[in-house]
């Protein structure tokens, strides 16, 4: 029932999302999508796990809930809060605002009844001096991404190509492959078999999203490999980001890093160098101005979601360790 109540929300913001008039590019709310996902996954971590102001139920479809909402409904509330301020109506800014934290705070009472959410040291005031932040954040990056547009794409473009050889865009692609999967075999195993599986179809997963949310028409932010046009070797790429997801799984789980967050930002900071070197080595080509670092909200995103993943496996599996014993 959770569930199902907050992807109709989620599905009841999106429509709003798409009536509103729009003052930013798709481009730049992308990015600004990810940036306010990141940043409220940032606050929301440090709440909720490290100093457990709250705490989210663990059962799977209320957990669900919670991370339909976090994922989707709330950085794309803040994307309409963004456009909205970036209006000329004063009406419109503090009306829609005022609506938004009224929202906000009927969904903090909505969740603790759903039994989603339950409160330790916290209150409906935190709830919207937190949305406020949100708020606050959200405009500013507004504010930068409006500062710094140099213009607006060109019209969208025919289908690419950019080579008809088998060169160094394909050996990056296969030696990464090969290297990143012959050291999964090397390492010493840590995690059972399905579990490592789970762990490695992450990455697969997460490329494949991404690859097919920012490199499809209507506007392909970027091509991968030959051409814009789906090949074999885009599969094998997906497949390489399998290694990538299984090594941050099982250092973090070897390492237990004392910040979270840090670990997620040096994970992220490597996902960046390695674009950057599948850029050079032609496995990426960027269309419509888009920019490496522009990924980087991005890798924060998924680094954060597959910490969350760990937790929420390593919870689990604790519990049936636990109940065996018992």
């Amino acid at each position: 029932m959770s569930l199902a109540i907050c992807v109709f929300l989620t599905w009841v913001v999106m429509i709003v999302f798409s009536l509103i008039p729009k003052k930013l590019t798709e481009l730049e709310m992308v990015f600004l999508f990810f940036v306010n996902t990141i940043f409220q996954l940032s606050i929301f971590t440090i709440i909720h796990i490290d100093i457990r102001w709250f705490t989210i139920s663990r059962e799977p479809e209320k957990s669900f809930a919670d991370l339909t909402l976090r994922l989707l409904l709330i950085p794309l509330v803040f994307v309409i809060s963004s456009n909205i301020l970036l209006s000329s109506s004063k009406l419109l800014k503090w009306g829609s605002h005022i609506m938004i934290m009224l929202f906000f705070a009927g969904l903090q009472i909505l969740l603790q009844k759903l039994g989603v959410l339950k409160l330790l040291h916290w209150n409906l005031f935190y709830t919207i001096l937190m949305f406020l932040s949100y708020t606050v954040f959200s405009r500013f990056m507004a504010w930068f991404i409006m500062k710094g547009r140099t213009g607006r794409c060109g019209e969208y473009m025919k289908e690419q190509v950019y080579d008809h050889h088998f060169n160094l865009n394909e050996w990056f692609i296969i030696g990464g492959l090969i290297i990143g999967i012959s050291i999964m075999l090397f390492l010493p195993k840590r995690f059972p078999r399905n579990t490592s599986i789970l762990f490695f179809t992450c990455g697969v997963y997460s490329g494949f999203f991404f690859d097919h949310s920012l490199s499809v028409q209507p506007v392909s932010f970027y091509d991968v490999n030959d051409s814009s046009s789906y090949q074999f070797m885009d599969f094998l790429s997906y497949l390489s980001y399998g290694p990538i997801s299984y090594f941050f799984f099982y250092f973090y789980d070897r390492l237990r890093p004392s910040s979270s967050l840090f670990y997620i930002l040096i994970w992220s900071l490597i996902s960046i160098v390695l674009e950057g070197c599948a850029v050079k080595a032609g496995v990426f080509h960027y269309r419509f101005g888009y920019k490496l670092y522009y990924s980087f909200p991005i890798y924060l995103l998924v680094k954060s979601c597959w910490l969350y993943l760990y937790y929420r496996v390593h919870g689990n599996v604790t519990k049936k360790a636990g109940s065996a014993y018992s």
